[in-house]
């Protein structure tokens, strides 16, 4: 995909995601049930990204996406697909 890229319009993509605020610190403020999806083979943000989302969320699942299906932190489905 990336490949396929305008050069200009991914640096200004790049330049636009730098300036955005930073929000982890609000999280702990969410107090909803929120399923927050990791995928190991994402390039763009580290699985560590996630598990901190998971940490600050007040009410959240963690889930490992695989091939398309979401599996639990123990690798089983859970029901989402």
């Amino acid at each position: 995909m990336i490949l396929g890229t305008d050069p200009k319009g991914a640096a200004a993509a790049q330049r636009g995601m730098a300036a955005r605020r930073y929000y982890t610190g609000d999280l702990h403020g969410i107090d909803v049930p929120t399923l927050v999806i990791r995928r190991p083979e994402d390039t763009i943000r580290p699985v560590a990204d996630a598990e901190l989302m998971h940490q600050r969320f007040v009410n959240s699942r963690l889930e490992n996406n695989r091939g398309g299906r979401a599996h639990d932190q123990h690798g089983t489905t859970g029901g989402v697909q």
